[in-house]
């Protein structure tokens, strides 16, 4: 599980619809900086968002790891995928996304892997809007994002 979550070039292919690109900038050790652009379908607002996330990962011992990822810039693009697609200026969009924060505590047990996971999100999420997880085969990246 732990090679999976480390593969950040590939969680547009792990978990879309909502990771659309996936990146690794750079890679020191167990420290990586990625970028996502993340979006999300609902009835009410489609938002999409270019996040750039600080991740580290360290291995405790032979059966427990521990990855923090930490965002670092946030912002909203309007228009996506149109040919006005523009980017906002960070803080100065919607306001959806504030932050797009997971922290992970992972156990290597017989017949699998058991894991802890916590996501800080925005501040508050609408009352209507109650998202979901994100829920590939072996459990989750995290919460979707959204206000």
């Amino acid at each position: 599980m732990l090679a999976v979550l480390q593969d950040f070039d590939q969680f547009q292919n792990i978990y879309k619809p909502e990771i659309v690109r996936s990146q690794v900038l750079s890679h020191s050790g167990g420290t990586y900086h990625v970028s996502f652009r993340l979006h999300k379908d609902t009835p009410w607002v489609n938002p999409t968002f270019n996040v750039d996330s600080t991740v580290t990962v360290a291995r405790l011992d032979a059966t427990h790891a521990c990855i923090r990822s930490v965002s670092t810039r946030i912002a909203q693009i309007e228009n996506a995928g149109k040919p006005d697609e523009h980017e906002d200026s960070p803080g100065h969009d919607s306001g959806y996304l504030w932050r797009f924060d997971t922290f992970w505590r992972l156990e290597a047990r017989p017949g699998g892997v058991a894991r802890r996971a916590s996501a800080g999100l925005s501040a508050q999420r609408p009352p209507v809007e109650r998202l979901h997880h994100l829920e590939p085969a072996d459990g989750g990246l995290g919460d979707r994002f959204g206000r």
